[in-house]
């Protein structure tokens, strides 16, 4: 039987309608690896500071991103070291003069490394201490942890802020 060319056409089409058409793996694995590899990369140079939903930071203009640190957080209860607590607050305020016992020695385990100073003199320190509190935290519980801080050598002791920019603080 004779068959014009217009069916010989439709007949292709029809037979190929049921067909799958095939996926190339190899491609699709590559561009996985690809954004796997992007993702990894990218997600290990984010710094996050540990925050507790209960505080408030003060607010203050500031530039650099917060580095990897040993964290004390200041509560309206307690005072913790690397999420563990130490000491509560009101012991804390009550303790004579600068002294925090209990937060000194939480903050001794922490280990020395070598630094070099601005004079070119290596010393032996333990890095570097953030300081997380609310902003109505008082000033004098805030100056004692930073005093137990240079006791127990840490090189630099920062507070820990939340960042302003300037048109928040035109406004304000």
């Amino acid at each position: 039987m004779i068959s014009s060319h217009r069916a010989d056409r439709m007949r292709k089409r029809n037979a190929r309608k049921g067909r799958v058409a095939p996926m190339n793996m190899i491609s699709l694995m590559d561009i996985f690896t690809i954004l796997v590899f992007f993702l990894l990369v990218n997600s290990a140079a984010v710094q996050t500071v540990p925050s507790a939903k209960a505080l408030t930071l003060p607010e203050a203009f500031e530039e650099t991103p917060p580095a990897e640190t040993i964290t004390v957080l200041i509560t309206r209860e307690q005072i913790l070291v690397q999420g563990e607590p130490v000491m509560s607050v009101a012991a804390a305020e009550n303790a004579e003069g600068r002294e925090l016992p209990a937060l000194v020695r939480q903050l001794q385990k922490q280990p020395l490394e070598l630094y070099r100073t601005q004079d070119s003199v290596d010393t032996e320190a333990r890095g570097e201490l953030t300081i997380l509190a609310d902003k109505d935290t008082p000033y004098s519980l805030i100056r004692k942890v930073m005093q137990a801080g240079s006791e127990t050598r840490f090189i630099k002791i920062s507070l820990a802020v939340m960042q302003k920019t300037e048109a928040e603080g035109a406004g304000a």
